[in-house]
């Protein structure tokens, strides 16, 4: 089948003119189709300038799904740093997250007692990383360790675990609340460590923040370990617990 000079010119011109599935009407901020484009002055094979769109992703449909898989809940995502009140020594807690979020790697271990705005400041940091529209997941570690299990039961078994492994391995910042509260099975636990170690291999690729109620050298070694790494920020939090005397005020 031979095509003639026009027709190839009318295919290339359709294909550099293609429009997303379901787009109807673009703007500046896509009109919920989550797509946008801009309109450029190219020029074609045969040396004439010809019109061109060029379709991009919206930020705010990036912004949503990034949203969506944040661990937040909506009234947690609004929270800010001025959300966290300036008692004992929270500010050296936040100049660690932020100085760590500003770098792009790093790890911030956070550890006190309950009440003393740790599990807050885990959940701005996750707000704050995604403004940046970078990819963030607030997860307790039991509701980490729940989908790691949750994964052993389906029938491709290894196929799934390796899965949640390389999700949580890679996640660019990765906040986990109360690894020390979590009794693991011995394969569980095998599991949580890879993902552990995964990240600590790769430090310097990503943020890894966390927050307990016990110091390093209480958790399972290999936390010890890693955490103990003296490129890493350890805040011990020393104020009393404020949820009694919160109020919507």
């Amino acid at each position: 089948m031979t095509i003639t000079a026009a027709e190839l010119a009318a295919k290339m011109q359709r294909k550099k003119s293609y429009v997303p599935p379901n787009v109807h009407y673009c703007c500046s901020e896509c009109e919920g189709t989550g797509f946008v484009y801009q309109l450029s002055r190219e020029i074609d094979f045969r040396g004439k300038e010809v019109e061109v769109k060029r379709w991009s992703n919206c930020s705010n449909k990036t912004k949503a799904n990034l949203i969506s898989q944040s661990g937040l809940h909506d009234s947690e995502y609004t929270k800010t740093w001025k959300d966290v009140r300036d008692i004992s020594n929270t500010n050296v807690a936040k100049e660690a997250i932020i100085e760590t979020l500003e770098r792009g790697f790093g790890w911030v271990y956070l550890w006190g007692e309950v009440g003393t705005a740790k599990t807050l400041m885990l959940q701005i940091a996750v707000s704050e990383y995604q403004k940046k529209l970078k990819q963030a997941r607030y997860v307790t570690m039991a509701n980490m360790t729940d989908k790691i299990r949750l994964a052993f039961d389906e029938t491709a078994q290894n196929v799934a675990i390796d899965r949640e492994i390389t999700k949580w391995s890679a996640i660019k910042l990765l906040a986990i609340d109360e690894p020390d509260r979590v009794k693991q099975t011995e394969f569980v636990k095998q599991r949580v460590f890879q993902i552990i170690d995964n990240r600590y291999r790769t430090r310097e690729q990503g943020i890894t923040l966390m927050a307990a109620n016990v110091p390093p050298d209480e958790c399972d070694p290999y936390f010890a370990s890693r955490i103990g790494d003296g490129r890493f920020e350890v805040v011990h939090l020393l104020g009393q617990d404020m949820r009694g005397v919160q109020s919507y005020g």
